[in-house]
């Protein structure tokens, strides 16, 4: 049985502040960004001309204001109508990167009411994301930019996803692992997963027939590990068929029953 927990905002969400984080419709903190606010498809027009060229580029090193104005057909200039600068325009694309991220790797989760399977699809789902789309994965997780001119909604979208994961795993394994515990080893298959996604998306890696499969299969042992070195001690007749599955990111609600 599956059951999704609605009560986001009575959860404290300023103490995690980890980095983990297509075109898809204007849903995003817009109003945090935008200067001109009556003005809004030139301003959507920038951020998606920018994601594309992100996509195209594999990241934000070599994407520039100028290039996103050529491919727009436009003087550069004009960016400074809609944003503060080209670091404006970036914070407004990582936003945006943020809600596409989002919808994505909670598809078909609220589908699934085993909590084994819940937590591996949704590191599918993070897996499959990285390996199709890695510009935007470079540009969410790893490229540099003045971070400190996010928007505090923006960051808290960041936050989100990550205690997401951190509750995921925990109600997978809470029957064994104290909440400390859980927080430590799910840190731990995070760094896993960053490591070999970044090593393949920067091909630091052989490539594979099957890197998806292995990644899912090495991250199912290193559960099936952490919850056999803590069963010792534990009352088996613990009842563990409940499975609660966290709420969802309150922002990514909206996009549970769309394809992306």
């Amino acid at each position: 049985m599956l059951v999704v927990a609605h009560s986001w905002r009575e959860r404290n969400l300023a103490y995690r502040k980890d980095n983990f984080f297509e075109i898809i419709s204007i849903k995003e903190t817009k109003g945090a960004y935008m200067k001109n606010k009556s003005k809004t498809n030139m301003y959507d027009k920038f951020v998606n001309t920018m994601l594309e060229l992100i996509l195209e580029k594999g990241g934000l090193t070599d994407v520039n204001l100028r290039m996103v104005s050529k491919k727009i057909g436009c003087a550069h200039t004009n960016a400074y109508n809609y944003f503060d600068g080209f670091d404006g325009l970036i914070f407004a694309a990582y936003d945006r990167a943020l809600d596409i991220y989002g919808s994505a790797v909670i598809q078909d989760l609220n589908t699934i009411s085993n909590g084994k399977a819940c937590f591996l699809k949704f590191v599918e789902n993070i897996v499959a994301f990285a390996l199709n789309h890695p510009g935007y994965y470079r540009f969410i997780g790893s490229d540099t930019f003045n971070i400190q001119g996010l928007h505090s909604e923006t960051i808290g979208k960041a936050i989100q996803l990550k205690q997401f994961f951190l509750d995921l795993f925990y109600a997978v394994v809470h029957p064994y692992l104290s909440r400390e515990a859980s927080d430590q080893y799910a840190s731990i298959i995070m760094s896993y997963l960053d490591g070999e996604l970044f090593n393949i998306i920067n091909k630091r890696a052989f490539p594979e027939d099957q890197v998806n499969k292995r990644i899912i299969d090495y991250t199912e042992k290193l559960l099936n590990m952490f919850i056999a070195q803590s069963k010792q001690g534990v009352n088996e007749t613990t009842n563990t068929s409940l499975f609660v599955c966290p709420e969802f990111p309150e922002y990514v609600l909206q996009y549970l029953s769309e394809d992306v």
